[in-house]
């Protein structure tokens, strides 16, 4: 990397990847690493250039953001729940507002002030500086929750809100036109896949279910559950549990913005600051808020009144509260009507990482919340320990030294950040990370790890760095292979990220090797303590090396370490708190939802 050149020379400051937003006669300061794409190496490598330093790489700086932007929310959510009654003539509850609005806003106050410090740590470390942004006209306003995290995961939408910041700060600078829809971004919307004869089906199920249901009803819903789990439940309970799955709700279709109504919403949002950034805030929330929660508002919650059922006892899903807009209406409509909302853990990182929204965000809006077996106080849900919904009836694998290979298994960091949650999300420390580890591994081993990559790369080009090291490994698709499958045939299963599928893997007994950065995905106190019997053990490691050099010691006889007894132990009593399995899961859960 070149230097720049001598202080008094102009620096043209490039927000996002858009090369045709950049000037490329000047030195130029990267805003972030997610401006240089690995695949437009070639565009930028030989540029006068610096990068930013991420600021959230203090953890200490990311605490403080992330208890910042939890009391932000809280604010935002009952100013703006009040200004949506108004609009809307409704009177509903703050936990109303919460279900509908509570996955946007968090995302959007997390990446909004990220790029409002951004600019502001540019503008005091460099002063004057010439950048370019989007003309208004290019501005678009996205449909509902999961078309605004996909725009907020690409380039062109964030330069929108880069461009609104830098206004709000009264910098000059030239605008240009982009089209940035997201078809012109390659987003389409949820996949919809053909329908198939079960989905007619399931159609006809739940028109019954309609017919049927009543006031003594418990409807599962993106349960976790395989069907036939469901079915053995709804007999179990002479019909009172019954299913009631979703197959990818309609899109509320193309409508136009509705200034006046967005002018009601921000003359009646007020969180009283004289905080800089809630009062950029303050300007912009109502232009930005997507149209599912104004314009599409009336059609969606009609929808709900017609199609779904309203008299019932109470409804469980597992991960049904984020991005399907016509599911949070009729959640948020039941819980007016009194009717019981019963959550479900459905990830790893729940009840363990301190930077985590979503088991906060679950609990408060469920009656009764399950997880995989931890507890905590709570003045909200009734955190219930159960078996884990997606292990019911899981077999075991154990350990065999006659199985070969290594499946490793990835995760994928956004670019720009979207939420509090892992402080490095920004830096290029995790994968030095996994070259690392890789390295490290022995010649005669390393040829026989199998790569699995997360299905989304969210502009990172993991697999072109893969395949750059040229290690010989063979790349795994999602699409290719199921991960229960692929860790079946493998000997030793590693992890190098706080996630899901290695709670799998100790569940099955499966022999796993975990490593990673505790900067980077930080545990809270209770669970740091119980974490740390898993590195006594030899099965948590905190650097790639040790991770590394353990696997060259045990893959030729991973029976005889696996199969320890203090191991064992240490494993079941683990997988206890974080990991729940009974091989009588399917009555637990039976009793459990018949007490409703």
């Amino acid at each position: 990397m070149k230097n720049l050149k001598d202080e008094a020379t102009t620096y043209f400051v490039a927000t996002t990847a858009l090369e045709d937003f950049w000037d490329k006669s000047k030195p130029i300061i990267f805003l972030g690493e997610w401006c240089m794409r690995h695949s437009r190496k070639e565009g930028w490598e030989n540029l006068d250039h610096k990068v930013v330093t991420n600021m959230w790489e203090d953890v200490n700086k990311h605490r403080e953001a992330f208890y910042y932007i939890l009391d932000l929310y809280e604010r935002v959510l009952d100013s703006l729940g009040n200004s949506l009654n108004t609009l809307h003539g409704v009177n509903y509850s703050n936990r109303y507002w919460r279900i509908l609005l509570g996955p946007w806003l968090y995302h959007y106050l997390s990446s909004t002030y990220d790029r409002f410090l951004s600019i502001k740590m540019i503008m005091t470390d460099y002063g004057q500086f010439e950048t370019m942004g989007l003309k208004e006209e290019s501005f678009f306003v996205p449909e509902d929750t999961i078309e605004f995290i996909s725009l907020i995961n690409d380039d062109p939408y964030n330069l929108q809100f880069y461009t609104k910041i830098m206004t709000f700060f009264n910098i000059k600078f030239e605008k240009k036109y982009l089209d940035i829809t997201p078809e012109q971004i390659g987003y389409s919307g949820p996949i919809t896949l053909k329908k198939k004869f079960s989905d007619k089906i399931n159609e006809v199920l739940k028109s019954i279910v309609r017919l049927v249901s009543n006031k003594n009803s418990i409807l599962m819903t993106l349960s976790n559950f395989r069907r036939n789990n469901i079915l053995k439940m709804t007999i179990g309970s002479c019909g009172k549990i019954l299913p009631f799955e979703f197959n990818n709700s309609k899109k509320i279709g193309f409508m136009p913005v509705n200034q006046e109504s967005r002018l009601v919403v921000k003359n009646f949002f007020n969180i009283n600051s004289n905080n800089e950034f809630e009062i950029f805030l303050s300007t912009v929330i109502a232009n930005d808020i997507p149209k599912c929660f104004i314009e599409g508002y009336n059609e969606i919650k009609r929808g709900v009144e017609k199609n779904y059922p309203l008299n019932i006892k109470a409804l469980f899903t597992v991960y049904g509260w984020y991005f399907d807009e016509t599911f949070k209406q009729w959640a948020g409509m039941l819980t007016e009507r009194g009717v019981h909302l019963l959550g479900a853990q459905h990830g790893g990182n729940y009840g363990v990482e301190e930077f985590f929204f979503f088991d906060r965000h679950e609990t408060k809006i469920s009656d009764r919340f399950y997880s995989w077996g931890w507890d905590r106080f709570t003045n909200t849900a009734n955190i219930v320990p159960m078996p884990a919904p997606k292990l019911v009836d899981r077999n075991k694998i154990e350990a065999h030294n006659n199985f070969e290979g290594i499946l490793y298994t990835t995760t994928s960091i956004t670019r720009y950040l979207v939420r509090f949650q892992e402080p490095k999300s920004f830096s290029d420390n995790y994968e030095n990370w996994q070259k690392r580890f890789v390295c490290t591994i022995s010649s005669n081993i390393r040829e026989r790890i199998r790569i699995r990559l997360h299905g989304e790369m969210f502009g990172r080009d993991y697999d072109m760095k893969w395949k750059e090291l040229k290690y010989g490994h063979l790349i795994e698709s999602y699409d290719s292979i199921s991960f229960l499958e692929s860790m079946t045939q493998c000997r030793i299963y590693v992890c190098d990220h706080l996630s899901t599928t290695f709670l799998e893997a100790l569940s099955a007994n499966k022999p796993t090797i975990l490593f990673w950065d505790p900067e980077m995905f930080v545990l809270n106190s209770e669970a740091e303590v119980d974490y740390s019997e898993l590195r006594r053990m030899g099965i948590l490691y905190y650097t790639p090396e040790e991770a590394a050099v353990a696997i060259n010691r045990i893959y030729p006889n991973v029976e005889e370490w696996w199969n320890d007894n203090e191991r064992q132990e240490v494993i079941i009593n683990f997988c206890k708190k974080y990991v729940l399995v009974s091989d009588s899961a399917l009555n637990q859960w039976l009793r459990e939802l018949k007490k409703i």
